[in-house]
């Protein structure tokens, strides 16, 4: 199942109760790779801590992400290679390992896809076309 996951790029994990019976490599795999977004719909994401990801994300799901740091480190900037991503800011990820560090040194923050409208916005906000083609196979 974790081959499946990272060969083909799951935009959404949907939560049900058989989520809970799943293997715990595979209940980890979830919990580390994507976080509740809208009613029981769940979507990629990393949780950027330099100490525990060793400066590198592995990406699945290639699309727009967006840098959201931590309360505490609310002016955090994110670079990739040469780019910087102020807070809120959106940029193309493809798959595969990445570089990263944040600045100043010591924050944190999570990455998200960034799906057409954050929660609360519209009655689907992550139904938009780009992600309707994902959810049919159509890229």
């Amino acid at each position: 199942m974790l081959d499946e996951f990272r060969r083909r790029p799951v935009a959404y994990v949907v939560d049900a109760p058989r989520l809970g019976r799943l293997p715990p490599a595979v209940r980890e795999f979830l919990r580390d790779h994507y976080q509740w977004y809208f009613g029981p719909v769940y979507i990629p994401t990393f949780r950027l801590h330099p100490d525990r990801i060793d400066g590198g994300v592995n990406v699945h799901v290639s699309g727009p992400y967006r840098w959201f740091p931590s309360p505490d480190s609310t002016s955090a900037e994110l670079y990739l290679g040469q780019a910087s991503v102020a807070p809120g800011g959106t940029f193309a990820l493809s798959a595969g390992q990445h570089e990263f560090q944040i600045r100043p040194a010591g924050a944190t923050g999570t990455l998200v896809l960034a799906v057409s409208a954050p929660p609360g916005d519209e009655i689907f906000p992550f139904i938009d076309p780009v992600q309707l083609d994902r959810l049919y196979g159509v890229r």
